[in-house]
């Protein structure tokens, strides 16, 4: 019973407090921060501005270093895969060299090769 009593007496304790401020009080605060912000901004923006800069300069040598190796890499491994995407383009070419008008009137087996119409009829008879 003791714990409940001193829980609820925390809860109303909070509750006073929060009332007491009041939501004008939160606004009157708000607007009066909001005011300060905006006086120190120009002299605060500069003194921002230079420690980008300097922190920039630092950070780009560093990214640069690592970006280098990784694009050598990086256009290494693309051109493999290039050349590699133009080979399977080609020996598909390849198997598709059939004029496309012709395609039209051809049945299924005859498009696909010889080894699906076999594969079919096995399932038939199957």
């Amino acid at each position: 019973a003791l714990g409940r009593q001193n829980s609820l007496r925390r809860n109303k304790s909070a509750l006073g407090k929060q009332n007491s401020l009041g939501k004008n009080k939160n606004i009157k605060i708000a607007e009066k921060n909001a005011q300060t912000k905006q006086s120190s901004l120009p002299r605060n923006k500069s003194l921002q501005n230079s420690l980008g800069r300097r922190k920039k300069k630092l950070s780009t040598a560093h990214t640069k270093r690592i970006s280098t190796n990784r694009m050598m890499r990086i256009s290494v491994r693309r051109s493999d895969l290039q050349r590699e995407i133009g080979r399977r383009n080609e020996s598909i070419n390849d198997k598709l060299s059939i004029p496309s008008d012709s395609i039209t009137h051809l049945s299924s087996a005859e498009l696909f090769g010889e080894k699906s119409r076999s594969w079919v009829t096995d399932k038939i008879t199957a």
